[in-house]
Formats: structure tokens, C-alpha cells, sequence
């Protein structure tokens, strides 16, 4: 007696708590400035990695969050150290990860340490640099000829 209409079967609903939806659930985006250059480091065990740190904040009369991010990815570390430099102004996405931390005391339980974990990153604006802010004052003159022939 009661079919489904055709709307109900085309328009279903499109979210899902499926486990593929619920790890988006511990992604964190935030923009900031790098403090200062992206790291190569190694672990303990000799596995590469880089860090870089980056603080943002919402006002002057608020501090600063500064917030460490850690990449795996051994791919991407030539461009990472190349483009993330001091003073960038950049949008990044991480997975947080949540781990106990060892506890000195044996009596209740350990604390979590929240890790974040880098997925992306882009350039926003590149900080201005002692040599970038000489160049165009060099290179700023005035046009003796006058407007191009094709210009409006």
C-alpha cells in the first residue's frame, strides 16, 4: 500500500556515520603564520620527519595559539622546506591524534597528548623578505613613454 515515490528514492539522505565519516570527524583547519622554517628531523628509530609550527591568533588583545604539526611523508619534505619559510602566511589540515602520555605517577589515569598530523597545506601569502622590500624600490620607475598603444 505504501511504496516509496520517486523523490524518496533519488533524494536519500546524503550524510553517513559510516567509520570513513567519523575519522573526519578529528580534522582540524586552522590559518596562521609559520614561526619559523620547517624542520628535518629524525626519530628515535631513524625515521624522517618534519615539523613546523605555526600560530594564529583572533585579535589583537587575544595570545597567539601556537600549534606543532608533524609530517610522515617523506615525498613531500624537499618542497615543504622549500616553500614553508618564516612569516608565511599559510591553511592547514591535519588529522588530531590523541595519545597517552607516559605518566611519572603510577596512581590514576595518564593524560592524552593531542599530536597533529599533517594532510595538507597551502601558501597564503609569502612573508616579505629584507631583499624583496629593496628590489621594487629599484626597480620602481616612472613610464617616460606614455600609455601602450593597445591600452584602454
Amino acid at each position: 500500500m505504501f511504496t516509496p515515490s520517486l523523490r524518496q528514492i533519488c533524494f536519500k539522505r546524503s550524510f553517513s556515520f559510516s567509520p570513513a565519516r567519523l575519522r573526519d570527524i578529528q580534522r582540524l583547519t586552522f590559518t596562521g603564520n609559520l614561526v619559523r622554517d620547517a624542520e628535518r628531523l629524525q626519530s628515535q628509530r631513524g625515521n624522517p620527519y618534519m615539523k613546523y609550527t605555526v600560530a594564529s591568533n583572533n585579535g589583537k588583545d587575544v595570545p597567539a595559539t601556537f600549534r606543532t604539526v608533524f609530517s610522515f611523508d617523506d615525498r613531500e619534505f624537499d618542497r615543504m622546506e622549500t616553500v614553508l619559510k618564516k612569516g608565511n602566511q599559510v591553511f592547514v589540515e591535519t588529522n588530531a591524534v590523541y595519545r597517552n602520555s607516559p605518566s611519572t605517577e603510577s596512581a590514576g589515569p595518564s593524560p592524552l597528548s593531542l599530536s597533529l598530523q599533517h594532510l595538507n597545506i597551502q601558501v597564503l601569502k609569502r612573508a616579505r623578505t629584507a631583499v624583496a622590500e629593496e628590489e621594487p624600490a629599484e626597480r620602481a620607475t616612472p613610464f617616460e613613454t606614455g600609455p601602450l598603444p593597445n591600452s584602454f
